[in-house]
């Protein structure tokens, strides 16, 4: 978030960061020091300047306009300030600024009371529309100085909205929400200690996986087959061919013990002869 102070080239005063403010009304003798309000939309900001509003006399405002896509000087368009109470008002427009983002203008109040003070612009690119409430008119100058509490803000930190255009620079509405900084890094996921269990090969052979590509450290399911373990394409220790072997000798000691059984029920073999067939299946 950036928020900075600026300031015009006519008064120095300085911009905070409020929705929208009124700051100055120092008062050196007889003289009205002037009021400035900083309002931010989705299209524009306005920071404006001018001396507090008194009936009969002349005030000249100050409307610096920035478009907030690139927070540079809006260097086209026409502005309208209106002062309206009850549904009445007078109002004064200017066709362009007089320099780039500044617009001058100025109204010259009629009655006492509170008003709004009404800011519309239009550019070939947006139109935006600014309302400043409980803006008041005083009757006469006295009673502005007498009004016009002294504001003591410290020391300011003056940069100019014509600086601030030609460099790179925004501010923006104070704002509370929550934030967080992301921190990149790199990292390993490990099994929890005493869920790894390490299966040791007992014969040689080539593992095949299935073609459920799972991740390390997902769950498999019952059933589910992971891989096959085949030996059947090595030329030594092979484990197809020794289970091939091992199937003739049980299928030949089978045949044999099978004849064996027959023949001791009549005596034809020895005892011997018999339990030797047998232990050899």
């Amino acid at each position: 978030m950036r928020s900075v102070v600026c300031a015009t080239i006519l008064f120095g005063c300085t911009e905070k960061s409020e929705h929208t403010h009124r700051e100055g009304g120092h008062t050196h003798g007889s003289e009205l020091e002037a009021i400035s309000h900083t309002i931010w939309t989705t299209k524009s900001e306005l920071f404006v300047e001018y001396k507090p509003l008194i009936v009969g006399e002349v005030s000249k405002f100050a409307a610096h306009f920035t478009e907030m896509q690139h927070f540079k000087a809006i260097e086209e368009g026409s502005v309208i300030v209106s002062l309206i109470a009850n549904g009445k008002g007078i109002r004064q427009s200017t066709d362009a600024p007089s320099s780039p983002g500044i617009f001058r203008l100025a109204l010259q109040p009629k009655e006492q009371g509170i008003y709004q003070l009404v800011f519309e612009i239009e550019t070939k690119y947006f139109s935006d529309r600014i309302v400043i409430d409980s803006i008041p008119v005083y009757a006469d100058v006295n009673t502005a100085l007498e009004n016009v509490k002294e504001n003591d803000i410290g020391e300011e930190i003056v940069y100019l909205k014509e600086q601030a255009w030609k460099v790179e620079f925004a501010n923006m509405e104070v704002l509370k929400q929550p934030f967080a900084e992301v921190i990149k890094t790199t990292g390993e996921i490990l099994p929890a200690q005493g869920d790894e269990v390490v299966i040791t090969a007992k014969s040689n052979g080539i593992i095949t996986f299935g073609k459920s590509k799972r991740l390390i450290g997902t769950a498999a399911g019952t059933g589910e087959t992971l891989f096959t373990i085949s030996g059947s394409n090595l030329t030594e220790d092979n484990l197809d061919s020794k289970y091939k072997e091992l199937k003739s000798t049980y299928e030949k000691n089978k045949i044999d013990f099978d004849r064996a059984t027959e023949l001791i029920k009549d005596n034809i073999i020895s005892q011997k002869e018999y339990q030797g067939n047998r232990v050899a299946l």
